[in-house]
């Protein structure tokens, strides 16, 4: 499945198109989308640094190998270090912590909404009161209390799928881990992603390492933020 199809996926069923400038704003509304632009520009700030960071790091190798007149060996052995730095492991570590970043928009907007909801409509119990953590806790709130049923929503899963993947690289550091359970929830969201997401190494090795592409990325922005305008419309915000 290519990248194109990836992205396909992910947004099927989502047919409101998200515009800028047709929102009639909420206050409330205002901090999310924020949040949401900002890790955008963010992701298309690093695509375009990227190449240019290296450009620069190459130039400044090259000048201190003259200076310093390293052999062969070690010039050899620094250039290849520093590319793979740069064309493997930074773009790893980047898309990992846009990962974090849409996990903590997501999470930390609806506990803010579901709170901003409760004042509204003078609820005495509190997203604190109901059981489990995270998005997981915030959408019981929002169901039950609330009456503003999300687990219907066709983000729904795909949320609790970037949840996921957000402890994989938060608890793991993007390893697999050596866990039946820990796999095969590696292995489920390759699935389910495919194209989006692969893994570096053997299929069953505790080490290997899950990668994110740049278009699961994107892809999810898009996604977090229909599901926001859909949340705002059901809560009257729109």
């Amino acid at each position: 499945m290519s990248d194109s199809d990836v992205g396909k996926k992910l947004v099927e069923e989502d047919d409101m198109s998200v515009k800028k400038g047709e929102f009639d704003f909420d206050p409330e509304i205002i901090p999310t989308l924020g949040w949401i632009s900002s890790v955008r520009a963010y992701l298309e700030e690093i695509e375009t640094i990227m190449p240019s960071a290296k450009h620069r790091a190459i130039n400044q190798l090259s000048e201190t190998t003259k200076r310093e007149k390293w052999d062969t060996a070690t010039i050899e052995l620094e250039t290849a270090i520093l590319e793979s730095n740069f064309d493997d492991h930074f773009p790893r570590l980047l898309r990992y912590s846009i990962v974090t970043l849409l996990h903590t928009v997501v999470e930390t907007q609806m506990f803010r909404l579901a709170n901003y909801l409760r004042q509204k409509q003078g609820l005495s119990l509190t997203v604190n009161d109901c059981r489990g953590r995270g998005i997981k806790r915030t959408k019981l709130y929002l169901n039950k209390v609330v009456i503003l049923n999300i687990a219907d929503d066709p983000a729904w899963k795909k949320l609790c799928d970037l949840n996921d993947l957000r402890d994989i690289v938060v608890h793991r550091g993007g390893l697999q881990g050596p866990g039946k359970h820990q796999q095969e929830v590696v292995r489920r969201l390759i699935k389910e992603y495919n194209g989006g997401l692969s893994l570096l190494g053997p299929e069953d090795g505790s080490e290997s390492e899950i990668e994110v592409s740049q278009d699961f990325c994107r892809c999810f922005l898009d996604t977090i933020e229909q599901f926001f305008r859909r949340l705002f419309q059901k809560a009257g915000m729109l």
